[in-house]
């Protein structure tokens, strides 16, 4: 199951996405015969680095139809980064951890999930073989809800309201701005200590 193609374009639009106001880009083909066999984007982002200390250059938007296209691809974006000063490659990103990353490893015969990337099993394979190494196991959980809350998540979440002062409540979108500030607030705090998080800028 392919993404929106507009999603793909917003995305890598900097008139678009504010992520390329701190981040680099550049998107390479790969052709032959004419015909496009191939795609992915160099990203540099100097927020990931500052923040997390790092020297990396991403790939993402990854797309090959066989091992030396991918090889090829690789290849530009090794000479891109670079040329950026950057010592090592990582990915895919695509492109950013909040917007999709990894290839696919198992679970070919299920259909995807929202953000969950969805690739062939050669991609891995191919990126071993181009000399990357696995830095991170990221996971997608199947939950059935259809027939309500599970016993043990409802014993969870009762626990939990008498632990802590828990209140819900709807949106209030009279408020646009300011309930806007504390969904900022959330997730930049509940997502701070996670795995090549980068917070959101304001733009």
């Amino acid at each position: 199951m392919a993404p929106l193609r507009i999603g793909q374009f917003e995305a890598l639009d900097p008139k678009v996405n504010p992520f390329w106001q701190h981040a680099d880009r550049r998107l390479f083909l790969a052709r032959r015969d004419g015909k496009v066999v191939g795609r992915v984007a160099c990203i540099d982002d100097d927020n990931h680095n500052r923040i997390h200390g790092d020297d990396v250059a991403f790939f993402g938007f990854f797309e090959a139809q066989d091992e030396a296209v991918a090889n090829a691809l690789f290849a530009a974006v090794e000479a891109r980064a670079r040329e950026r000063g950057r010592s090592a490659v990582r990915g895919p990103l695509n492109p950013t951890m909040n917007d999709g990353a990894g290839f696919q490893v198992d679970a070919f015969d299920e259909l995807p999930y929202v953000m969950m990337p969805q690739s062939p099993p050669e991609y891995p394979v191919w990126t071993e073989a181009a000399g990357y190494t696995k830095v991170k196991d990221l996971y997608t959980f199947y939950f059935d809800n259809r027939g309500g809350p599970a016993e043990r998540l409802a014993k969870i979440t009762e626990r939990a309201y008498r632990r802590y002062p828990l209140k819900i409540r709807k949106a209030e979108l009279k408020n646009f701005d300011s309930e806007v500030e504390i969904l900022k607030r959330l997730h930049t705090a509940a997502w701070e200590n996670n795995w090549g998080n980068v917070p959101f800028t304001e733009a």
